[in-house]
């Protein structure tokens, strides 16, 4: 069984509905309650949660302590008449309705392939350099002719240039 709430005067709630009737007999008692957080978490408690909503939110309106109050039981007297639960039980309704949705067949993405090409370095002083070590080291391979062995071929060729 649930605990009623109790006003200072004795005055005890026991539902929703006889606690926004004290509230409106004693505003004053509401608006502490209501800044207290008292009406909420009693709400909460006997299962009431869109009335401790109600009051939660008119609990951090940027008003005065009493228009809290005020708009507090508006909502709540709102939310309680019979016409707007006729209202919220037809909205809860769920209306059926058929839709058909298309089949779509799924066609498999291509994956893109990634092939990484290795990164060669062009250095041209580099490469240079190296073209001149290898032919210097199959020029060593051969037999280089000496120094006199060079003047002597250019005399010769230059003394038979001058005979014919």
């Amino acid at each position: 069984m649930t605990q009623p709430f109790q006003f200072p005067n004795g005055q005890l709630a026991y539902s929703a509905e006889d606690l926004l009737k004290l509230c409106q007999q004693f505003p004053d008692d509401g608006v502490n309650y209501l800044v207290r957080e008292d009406l909420e978490k009693w709400l909460a408690y006997i299962g009431q949660e869109d009335i401790a909503r109600c009051a939660a939110n008119a609990r951090q309106t940027p008003l005065e302590d009493r228009q809290k109050l005020e708009e507090f039981l508006t909502k709540c007297h709102a939310l309680s008449s019979p016409e707007s639960r006729d209202l919220t039980e037809k909205a809860i309704e769920p209306t059926p309705v058929a839709v058909e949705t298309p089949v779509v067949e799924a066609k498999p993405e291509p994956i893109p392939v990634v092939v990484e090409t290795p990164v060669v370095e062009t250095n041209p002083v580099k490469q240079q350099a190296e073209n001149i070590q290898s032919s210097n080291s199959s020029n060593s391979t051969e037999a280089k002719p000496s120094f006199f062995r060079a003047i002597a071929r250019l005399i010769v060729n230059i003394l038979y240039r001058n005979k014919g």
